[in-house]
């Protein structure tokens, strides 16, 4: 299993054009089957305090799991080994644990399990 990768911080997007860049993403994925997991970098706001794709991404998100079109996700600066309940995501996808993106919690990076 390989990580699919979307990146919307470097594109400058608007909010609603990198929100609908991701679902995309997301249905093109969904129909492929060739990747489980879907890297978003998103970056993490100018002020630091997380910026508004973000908020709206992870909105967007809590929606698609609810409809069942993505199974979780997970905001990197959550995603530890020590965490219970993302701890069986490293034991499915070990590719999680070498990807140097993911391992040092980066603020400005979504995990989405598809």
């Amino acid at each position: 299993m390989r990580i699919a990768t979307i990146d919307i911080e470097r594109g400058m997007l608007a909010c609603d054009e990198a929100l609908s860049k991701v679902q995309n993403e997301i249905e093109i994925l969904a129909i492929n089957k060739q990747f489980k997991v879907l890297k978003v970098i998103h970056g993490y706001g100018s002020k630091g305090t997380g910026g508004k794709i973000k908020h709206e991404l992870l909105f967007l998100l809590q929606t698609l799991v609810k409809k069942k079109k993505i199974k979780d996700f997970v905001p990197n600066d959550r995603f530890t080994q020590q965490n219970e309940k993302y701890s069986n995501y490293f034991k499915l996808y070990p590719e999680l644990l070498v990807d140097s993106d993911l391992q040092n919690l980066n603020p400005g990076i979504t995990v989405i399990f598809l």
